[in-house]
């Protein structure tokens, strides 16, 4: 199992594009594991470092046809100097009557959980599951709805299944 400490290299961002942030109008940075911004006073490099908090924490909803919204959340903290997943979950209010929607991902810490639809309950992944990717990159048996989802995310066909 993946680690905090793993010897295998994290999954980066290669590139990071920000458009109409405080004085960033439209700019696409490569990302390397070291990446060192230079300019003169007023040119943006305080607002490209202030866009990262914003990614610490999403929450978006996205709908799905011929079903419910699914809502995805990622919450992200500090450690040392980079973040670590404190929360993720992909869900979907299939009955209104209930107060907790149906959860497909539901990973808090080190506690990570996946709807097996064999069992119709969630359960820990039976793979070898890496802590340094979300839990949405790794879902490897899909559902109709998560393969949806994946696809408006623009993820690769391999991460989805």
């Amino acid at each position: 199992m993946g680690h905090l400490n793993s010897t295998e290299p994290a999954s980066r961002f290669s590139k990071l594009r920000i458009q109409g942030f405080r004085r960033v109008e439209d700019v696409q940075l490569e990302l390397r594991p070291l990446s060192v911004m230079i300019g003169a006073n007023g040119t943006g490099k305080t607002s490209v470092l202030d866009v990262m908090p914003l990614l610490a924490n999403l929450d978006i909803s996205m709908n799905v046809p011929s079903y419910q919204p699914l809502d995805y959340k990622l919450c992200l903290k500090p450690y040392g100097v980079a973040y670590v997943i404190e929360e993720e979950s992909l869900g979907q209010q299939r009955d209104p009557a209930r107060d907790r929607p149906f959860k497909h991902i539901d990973s808090r810490g080190p506690d990570v959980k996946y709807f097996e639809a064999d069992m119709r309950k969630l359960v820990c992944p039976n793979w070898d599951y890496n802590f340094l990717e979300t839990s949405l990159s790794q879902y490897q048996r899909c559902s109709k709805s998560l393969r949806i989802f994946g696809t408006a995310l623009r993820l690769p066909p391999s991460v989805m299944c």
